[in-house]
């Protein structure tokens, strides 16, 4: 019997931990994201693409840890630029920031930023620094919620100077 416990997602990671609950011989793959540089799998940095094989005897009480660490990566197309966090789409919200959000920014594809504490039904929450201030970017499912606001301004595609 396997149990499969996920803290996804966290500040800084995608991680699932296999739980053993009884001798078992295993044998299967996990897949790296092609948004993950470097997985990590029981502590220890595995250079793989694509597929990971697992494969052994655990006992009772044994785990598997895998961890995807996630960054910050800006892509651009026609002019704009959106990011993304590990396998989440990030946007801006005019209801969480004062920032004019059809402003243009300059900023590299992969900014300084800093992780903050989520607000209300946010997964992350993040500050990115730009050539003339910071972004503030939640995750896109927690944006645009206050459909009568006036506020109510989203966009995950930034303009570019």
């Amino acid at each position: 019997k396997l149990e499969f416990d996920s803290e996804y997602p966290t500040e800084t990671t995608c991680k699932v931990t296999i739980h053993c609950k009884k001798e078992s011989c295993l044998n299967f793959k996990i897949r790296k994201p092609s948004w993950c540089k470097d997985m990590i799998v029981d502590g220890n940095s595995v250079q793989a693409e694509g597929y990971f094989k697992v494969s052994g005897r655990y006992q009772d009480g044994d785990e598997i840890v895998f961890v995807w660490p996630a960054t910050l990566k800006g892509h651009r197309l026609n002019e704009k630029v959106a990011f993304t966090y590990g396998a989440i789409t990030l946007a801006c919200d005019t209801a969480k920031s004062e920032r004019d959000i059809k402003a243009p920014v300059v900023v590299s594809d992969e900014p300084a930023y800093q992780v903050l504490t989520p607000q209300g039904d946010e997964l992350i929450r993040i500050e990115c620094d730009t050539c003339d201030g910071k972004v503030l970017l939640t995750d896109y499912q927690s944006c645009g919620k206050d459909w009568l606001s006036e506020k109510n301004i989203i966009t995950v595609w930034l303009n570019t100077k």
